[in-house]
């Protein structure tokens, strides 16, 4: 497919955003780190959601152009940020705060998998950050429905999306 070329590491998408590698890829989207040539040294590194239109119904493209409306609208220190989105070709991308770390799903497999537990102390610090992302968006907009993924460098940033961050 053409528009995969525009995705490939070293490619730039919508004449700012490097893509650099792919960190995952879910139902609905494909996620990359790109660095963005036009932003701050110390805020260029980004995620950009790359989501195909042609394999979503009317209905899902028109969902995910809200919720990244949505988004857009949501200035809170435990929600992940949002810079932008646009279509590029067959896509429909959003580009949001890149959490060094990675999620905190992942954080919890890795150490199930080594069998060690975190600190009740760290636990509770993630709770609390979790719930007031929660009560922000309940607050702001009434939600609670939206999956959270914790961001781990990024202390908790809930990404309602709920696809990788």
């Amino acid at each position: 497919m053409e528009s995969d070329l525009l995705f490939i590491p070293g490619a730039c998408v919508a004449g700012r955003y490097i893509v650099q590698t792919k960190l995952g890829s879910g139902s609905f989207a494909t996620v990359y780190l790109v660095q963005d040539s036009k932003s701050k040294c110390n805020e260029n590194k980004k995620v950009l959601k790359r989501i195909l239109l042609g394999e979503l119904r009317g209905d899902e493209t028109v969902s995910f152009a809200k919720e990244a409306q949505l988004l857009s609208s949501l200035q809170h220190l435990a929600i992940v940020h949002f810079y932008s989105s646009f279509a590029e070709l067959d896509s429909f991308c959003i580009v949001t705060e890149y959490c060094e770390g990675g999620d905190l799903h992942n954080k919890l497999r890795e150490r199930q998998a080594i069998k060690k537990l975190y600190s009740e102390k760290q636990v509770v610090e993630w709770l609390i950050q979790i719930l007031l992302g929660v009560q922000y968006l309940h607050d702001s907009l009434g939600l609670s429905r939206h999956l959270i993924r914790p961001g781990w460098s990024c202390s908790v940033a809930v990404d309602i999306l709920g696809m990788p961050g």
